[in-house]
């Protein structure tokens, strides 16, 4: 059962974000040591290649951890590899840690959950029924 949920992690999209496996530009750009615009054109070189470093959104890049620490190897040593890392794993606990601090604290036991009562999700703002 564990190994049946690694699997599920590794192929869900939302688990590799979440365990830092898509990076922003100011992640990589905090990692390089280099400018958000440096990273930004190594994104575009790279996306007419087999091996892009990363996605473009309409308004951003999700760069792939594991594309871009080959390439660091690549084009760098294995110790430039291990150095980005390090950096990457330390950037990705802190925004973690604020992230964390930010978020509201949830209930699961409040009143109106266990009561089954209209709530208005805030998500996406529309009122809807609690199932008990």
């Amino acid at each position: 059962m564990a190994e049946m949920r690694q699997l599920e992690r590794e192929t869900d999209v939302i688990g590799l974000l979440e365990d830092g496996d898509g990076l922003t530009v100011e992640h990589v750009a905090h990692a390089l040591k280099c400018t958000a615009e440096t990273v930004r054109n190594k994104c575009e070189e790279s996306s007419s290649t087999n091996c892009p470093l990363g996605f473009k959104f309409p308004k951003c890049w999700i760069i792939g951890k594991t594309r871009l620490l080959n390439s660091v190897e690549q084009n760098e040593d294995k110790h430039a590899r291990l150095v980005v890392e390090d950096r990457l794993k330390e950037y990705v606990q802190k925004v973690r840690a604020n992230a964390i601090r930010r978020a509201p604290q949830h209930s699961i036991a409040n009143a109106d959950h266990a009561h089954g009562r209209a709530k208005k999700c805030k998500i996406f703002g529309h009122a809807k029924k609690n199932r008990v």
